[in-house]
């Protein structure tokens, strides 16, 4: 497949996804939300002791992401504060 046609097809596809409301994806995320909800409380009827052990690793693994984000943020905001207390000074 060339780049013109690949190019194209990608057009009419944003185009498509363009003229969808927004209503309409968060219906969508919704319902994933709700299936995914679903799925859980299934989960935990049917194997509640493995469902509380994936729940407690999920929960670790969220906690650890939310420190690096932290830990990413106070690294930017620090580095531009440097950056502008730099630019601020006169020379």
């Amino acid at each position: 497949m060339n780049k013109e046609k690949l190019k194209g097809y990608l057009d009419k596809v944003k185009t498509a996804l363009g003229k969808v409301s927004k209503k309409i994806w968060i219906l969508i995320a919704v319902a994933v939300a709700a299936v995914i909800v679903g799925v859980g409380g299934v989960l935990i009827v049917v194997n509640p002791w493995g469902a509380s052990m994936t729940f407690v690793l999920v929960l670790g693994a969220a906690f650890i992401a939310n420190g690096a984000v932290d830990l990413f943020i106070e690294w930017y905001a620090r580095d531009s504060a440097k950056q502008a207390d730099l630019m601020a000074r006169p020379r």
